[in-house]
């Protein structure tokens, strides 16, 4: 892992310096399982040591003041390295989506369907209240569109038919949201 720790940033570097006009993004998703905090009982030697290096590449990136950005991706926040939270000139969090949100959600994820309020109310109430007091969470964003909706697509294929707002709810009552991470 330290290996590619070091090619991901020397060929960052290498595109900052190639294009000194144009600002590099690194972009680390699910970061929490590169950059562990180090007290962790489960971590092993190898894997503090892919975060030494971590943390030394990223203090390269400032002393040598390349136009780099390193953006660290995850839903578990809390289980990154102090270190790596000291060092973050930004910190954003993105929470569930509100009822709003998810009723945009619907409305715009699948316009032929032409869904009517009725059935928009009941889809933002199944991912949303129903979802909180059955799962004790609402459905995240990717809850609902990389599982509830292809899995509502799945089963109007399976059965020949096109998807109706009813597969999608079914879907909605049987599908469990992500769990709830730190302050999510």
């Amino acid at each position: 892992m330290t290996e590619l720790i070091v090619q991901a940033f020397a060929h960052a570097e290498a595109r900052a310096e190639s294009r000194p006009d144009e600002p590099v993004l690194l972009l680390i998703d699910e970061a929490d399982s590169l950059a562990a905090r180090r007290d962790e009982q489960h971590m092993h030697h190898e894997d503090k040591a892919g975060l030494n290096t971590l943390l030394q590449r990223i203090d390269g990136l400032r002393r040598r003041k390349r136009r780099v950005a390193v953006i660290f991706i995850t839903n578990r926040p809390d289980a990154l390295d102090p270190a790596i939270r000291r060092r973050a000139a930004l910190q954003l969090t993105f929470g569930r989506p509100d009822d709003a949100t998810r009723e945009a959600m619907f409305r715009r994820f699948m316009p032929e369907l032409k869904l009517t309020d009725r059935q928009i109310s009941d889809l933002v109430h199944a991912t949303g209240q129903d979802a909180k007091r059955k799962h004790k969470a609402a459905f995240t964003s990717s809850d609902i569109t990389d599982r509830l909706l292809p899995a509502a697509l799945r089963e109007a294929f399976a059965a020949g038919r096109a998807m109706s707002a009813s597969d999608i709810l079914n879907q909605a009552k049987h599908t469990e949201p992500s769990p709830v991470f730190g302050g999510d």
